[in-house]
């Protein structure tokens, strides 16, 4: 009994309960350059981090820009700011994760290898292929109803945002967004992120890790609001 009670106290102090995850928002659009370039950078490397998958809980949003009207039939219908093409990409990453029952461990290297490419959408099947996605059912997500309302979730998530978001990539932590998490994110998210979990145990890549500020990247900025 007391070697199972020890047991136990060794199992507990290497779990990471989930009250201590960080939880990290990243709102994109398909074709924003800079969306492209901070999934296949920043988010890339940390999820591939060893530890790192541990301590967060992902949320991803494909919708970034665009804007949603509402016909008489109840379907949603989408305009995003890079054309009908990154309306389509928004949707083939909404139902990927939706498919993947947002398991990041499932659909994120569906997205990063889209991401990756000069082409998202044109790539969309190869990158189902390489990483064990069912393109064919992400396919007829895509032109489902249950597609067009996945959309219409992540366009009312997005829409949703307090303050309200002025560019893409937008990066919340812990529900929170702020030119400095904003900043230290798009230059070093792992760093952000292992300053932001409180539990008792970091992953080693949490070690003498810096998450100072540098030049601000560039961004995709949100037309359908106001800057002060």
């Amino acid at each position: 009994m007391a070697r199972f009670a020890v047991l136990l106290l060794l199992v507990a102090a290497h779990c990471v309960c989930a009250s201590d995850k960080v939880s990290v928002g990243i709102y994109i659009e398909s074709l924003c350059p800079d969306c492209k370039q901070f999934i296949a950078g920043q988010f890339n490397t940390a999820f591939n981090t060893a530890g790192i998958n541990e301590i967060v809980d992902w949320h991803i949003v494909p919708y970034g820009n665009a804007h949603q009207t509402q016909d008489s039939t109840g379907k949603w219908a989408f305009t995003c700011q890079h054309g009908a093409k990154e309306c389509q990409g928004n949707l083939i990453e909404t139902c990927a994760i939706r498919l993947a029952k947002q398991d990041v461990t499932v659909y994120a290297p569906f997205l990063i290898c889209m991401e990756q490419s000069q082409d998202p959408v044109g790539s969309a099947s190869a990158c189902a292929q390489k990483t064990g996605m069912d393109f064919d059912a992400i396919s007829a997500c895509v032109t489902s109803d249950d597609g067009n309302q996945y959309q219409h979730e992540m366009a009312s998530d997005t829409e949703g945002l307090t303050p309200a978001h002025q560019y893409v990539p937008w990066i919340t932590v812990n529900g929170q967004h702020d030119d400095d998490i904003q900043s230290k994110a798009e230059n070093n998210l792992i760093a952000v992120i292992c300053s932001s979990y409180t539990g008792s145990s970091k992953p080693a890549a949490c070690a003498s890790l810096s998450d100072s500020v540098a030049a601000p990247k560039s961004r995709c900025p949100n037309p359908n609001v106001l800057w002060i």
